[in-house]
């Protein structure tokens, strides 16, 4: 049976492992034992709250939500999960994300908002749902 391990990655983005071989997976685990425990499990939360936005599970995000994963956390280009959410339509995940009060006029590196990626994308019910709740054109 696989066996699966979220980090994050260098750039910043969430990245995962999943193998059969408990050596490789062990072998992974060693090599990311650099960084001061703590980081690590904050590290990890965040990339699982990405992971779970880009999944549209909603369950899972909660639960890393809960767990202390850190709502405004950032990948490489500067994007929040709301961000992701809208960019991919997810109206509940956008909903919880906006309930545990992420920044929701957030922009990333080039400037842009969740409500741009939901426009940009032509998801106009989370454009709605998002100035509903407040956010700037």
């Amino acid at each position: 049976m696989a066996q699966t391990a979220l980090f994050n990655r260098q750039d910043g983005n969430a990245g995962a492992i999943s193998t059969a071989d408990p050596k490789k997976l062990s072998a992974f685990k060693l090599g990311t034992e650099a960084r001061p425990f703590a980081q690590k499990d904050q590290d990890t939360l965040n990339a699982s709250l990405f992971a779970a936005v880009s999944q549209n599970n909603l369950e899972h995000a909660r639960n890393q939500l809960d767990a202390g994963a850190i709502i405004n956390a950032r990948d490489s280009n500067g994007r929040t999960a709301l961000m992701d959410a809208s960019f991919f339509g997810y109206r509940e995940i956008c909903r919880l994300l906006i309930s545990k009060g992420i920044d929701i006029d957030a922009k990333d590196n080039a400037g842009r908002t969740a409500l741009f990626w939901a426009k940009e994308n032509c998801k106009n019910e989370i454009g709605e749902l998002l100035k509903a709740a407040g956010a700037r054109e």
